[in-house]
């Protein structure tokens, strides 16, 4: 078994990558079915996206304009002493579609990233640039020791 972070290679009754320390058990747990895999995300068009994104810019845009055309009809108009309020309702709806628009935009967004279609701006190494080996073949275990003894090998300079 190989270590999904640092790519090298781990004991298959291993609880820790010697390596970096990772927790390697739950790896073993989702190889033997113990751990259900996550439910596959299903792409979304970014057409889609673009769209829901500008719904929630229009219906945001058109209710501030309701809300500016009901206070210049209750000051400059002269029945719209009246029936100025009414044009809140049309305003305050259409506000909170372009409210409810934006978060699904945003949830969208969110989907697509976990699904891969949006790559993010610092990947992660592949194990072949952190220098894992290639399959077959064999490397020495680091030691544990190797680098707490290494200044003990030194000698003083002669004077």
């Amino acid at each position: 078994m190989f270590c999904p972070k640092c790519g090298s290679e781990t004991v298959n009754d291993a609880r820790f990558c010697r390596t970096c320390g990772l927790d390697v058990a739950l790896v073993q747990r989702a190889m033997t079915g113990e751990i259900a895999p996550a439910a596959s995300l299903a792409p979304v068009d970014p057409e889609e996206i673009a769209k829901t994104l500008s719904g929630a810019i229009r219906h945001g845009v058109t209710g501030i304009g309701f809300i500016a055309v009901a206070f210049c009809t209750a000051i400059f108009a002269p029945a719209g002493q009246l029936w100025w309020f009414w044009m809140l309702i049309p305003a305050f709806s259409l506000i909170g579609k372009g409210i409810s628009e934006f978060v699904r935009y945003r949830a969208l967004v969110g989907v697509s990233a976990r699904a891969g279609l949006m790559r993010p701006s610092n990947p992660a190494p592949t194990p072949r640039e952190l220098g894992a080996p290639l399959f077959g073949e064999q490397i020495a275990p680091p030691s544990v020791t190797e680098q707490t003894t290494r200044h003990l090998e030194q000698r003083e300079p002669e004077r």
